[in-house]
C-alpha cells in the first residue's frame, strides 16, 4: 500500500528546484556547473516518469473530468498551458508503461532511458496483435537505450526487428509510407517559398545522398573569423543545393531525351533468399544513412537505379557483391526510349525523362539486361509491377504490346508503345 504524501513530497521537489535555479548566476564556475547539470538531467528523467505515472492515474480514475476536461490530453495541457503534443506525449507514455512496457518502465526508473526513448518503445508497440513480438521490443529497445542508443537509434532498430519479425507487415506498412509521402511548396506574401512534406525510407535515402552530394562546403574558422560575412549556416548551403538539384534536372530532362546522368551509389544488404523470393526485408547504406526496405523494393530499384546488391549468406558473409554493369547501358536506355515512347503502362502518357528501365524478367531470377527484356515504366507503375501485385507479359504481335495483369486476377490491360521514330513504310 503506498502511504507517502505525494502532494507534500512533490512541494519539497518543486521548492528545492526553485531554490537551485535561483542561486545559479554568473559567479558559478563551469565545472561546477557541469557536475551539478548530471545530476539535474537524471533527475528530469525521473520527474518525467513521474509526471507521466501521476498522469496515468488521474486518467485511469477519471479525476480529469473534475475540471471539465473531455481527455487526459486535454486535462494536462490545461494543467501545464502547454502544446498539445507534449501533453498527449506524456498519457499515452503513462498508459504504454502501466499496461505493457515493463522493461521499459524498470529501465527507466534506473536512469537509462528517457520520456523520449519510452515514447520511441510505445509507437513500436502500440498497434501490435503480437503480443510476443510486443514484449520483445519492449525488451530489446529498453536495453539498447540503457547502453546508449539515442531515441533515433532506437527507430531504427525497432524497425528492423519488426522486419525480421514480421516482414508481411513490414512490407505492408512500407507500401502505407509510400502512398503517406507527399511535398508541399507554397508562397509567402513576401515572395519566398516554403517547402515541406514526408519522404518515404527509399526516398529519403536517394533525397539524402543527393542533398549531402550537391550541398556546397561551409567557410572555415579561419576565414568566418577574419570576414563574419562569409559565413553560411548549414540551412542556407541545403537550400543552395536544392537549387543546384533542380537546375541539373532541368538540363537533364530536356537535353538528354531521359537519358540517366551517373549518380551517386546506394548499397544494399540483403539475404539471396528475400532477394530471390520478394519476400522479407533488407538495409541500405548510403552517404545519408541506411534504412530497412522490404525485398519488392529492393527488386524495383534494382532494375534502374545505381543500387549495388550486396547478397549475403546465412551467416550475414557476402555471397555477392553486384555491379552497375546489369543496368542497361546508355545505348540501350536510349533504343529503348526510342521504341516506347514513355511508359508503356495502359493510359499512362509519361515521357522517357520520368521513366526507369523495367527487367521483365528480373536479373536475379537470370533474366538478362537485353533491349527484349527491358520496358519503360515510370516510377509509379515500376512499383505497381514490383510491390503491387500486378504482372507484365508481353503479347505475340509484331509490337511486343505489353499487358498489364491485375493482382486479384480478371481482365488485362493492355499497355502501348510510342514509337519516337517511326518504322519506315514497306513498299
Amino acid at each position: 500500500m503506498f502511504d507517502m504524501d505525494v502532494e507534500s513530497e512533490a512541494a519539497q521537489i518543486h521548492a528545492l528546484a526553485a531554490r537551485l535555479a535561483a542561486c545559479i548566476d554568473g559567479e558559478v564556475e563551469g565545472a561546477a556547473a557541469d557536475q551539478a547539470l548530471d545530476e539535474v538531467l537524471a533527475a528530469s528523467r525521473q520527474l518525467d516518469l513521474l509526471t507521466c505515472r501521476l498522469v496515468e492515474r488521474s486518467d485511469r480514475t477519471g479525476f480529469f473530468q473534475a475540471d471539465g476536461a473531455c481527455s487526459a490530453s486535454a486535462y494536462m495541457r490545461l494543467k501545464s498551458n502547454e502544446r498539445h503534443g507534449w501533453a498527449s506525449k506524456r498519457v499515452l507514455v503513462g498508459r504504454a508503461i502501466a499496461d505493457r512496457l515493463p522493461f521499459t518502465a524498470k529501465v527507466w526508473e534506473s536512469g537509462g532511458l528517457g520520456l523520449d526513448h519510452a515514447a520511441v518503445i510505445d509507437e513500436a508497440s502500440r498497434w501490435l496483435d503480437d503480443d510476443f513480438l510486443a514484449a520483445e521490443l519492449d525488451r530489446i529497445l529498453a536495453e539498447a537505450a540503457a547502453g546508449g542508443a539515442t531515441p533515433r537509434d532506437l527507430e531504427v532498430l525497432a524497425d528492423r526487428t519488426k522486419a525480421d519479425h514480421a516482414p508481411a507487415e513490414a512490407a505492408a506498412k512500407a507500401r502505407q509510407r509510400h502512398r503517406d509521402q507527399k511535398v508541399k511548396a507554397s508562397k509567402t506574401f513576401d515572395g519566398m517559398t516554403r517547402v515541406d512534406g514526408w519522404l518515404d525510407p527509399e526516398a529519403g535515402d536517394l533525397f539524402g545522398a543527393t542533398l549531402d552530394f550537391f550541398t556546397p562546403a561551409g567557410a572555415s574558422a579561419e576565414q568566418v573569423l577574419a570576414d563574419p560575412s562569409c559565413f553560411e549556416s548549414i540551412a542556407l548551403r541545403r537550400a543552395l543545393a536544392l537549387v543546384q538539384m533542380c537546375r541539373h534536372a532541368m538540363a537533364h530532362a530536356t537535353g538528354c531525351n531521359g537519358e540517366l546522368a551517373g549518380r551517386e551509389a546506394i548499397v544494399v544488404g540483403i539475404d539471396y533468399e528475400s532477394l530471390k523470393s520478394a519476400v522479407g526485408m533488407g538495409s541500405t547504406s548510403s552517404a545519408a544513412g541506411g534504412s530497412p526496405l522490404p525485398a519488392a523494393a529492393i527488386r524495383r530499384m534494382a532494375c534502374d537505379a545505381d543500387v549495388i546488391p550486396a547478397v549475403l549468406g546465412s551467416e550475414s558473409q557476402v555471397l555477392d557483391l553486384g555491379r552497375r554493369s546489369r543496368l542497361a547501358s546508355p545505348s540501350q536506355r536510349m533504343a529503348v526510349v526510342l521504341r516506347d515512347g514513355g511508359c508503356v503502362f495502359a493510359g499512362c502518357d509519361l515521357p522517357p525523362s520520368f521513366c526507369q528501365v523495367h527487367h521483365r524478367d528480373h536479373w536475379i531470377d537470370g533474366g538478362c539486361t537485353d533491349q527484349c527484356n527491358l520496358d519503360l515504366l515510370c516510377l509509379r507503375h515500376h512499383h505497381l509491377c514490383h510491390e503491387g501485385g500486378w504482372r507484365m507479359s508481353i503479347g505475340p504481335d509484331a509490337q511486343r504490346t505489353p499487358y498489364f495483369h491485375p493482382p486479384r486476377g480478371g481482365r488485362p490491360l493492355k499497355g502501348q508503345r510510342r514509337p519516337m521514330i517511326p518504322s519506315p513504310r514497306r513498299t
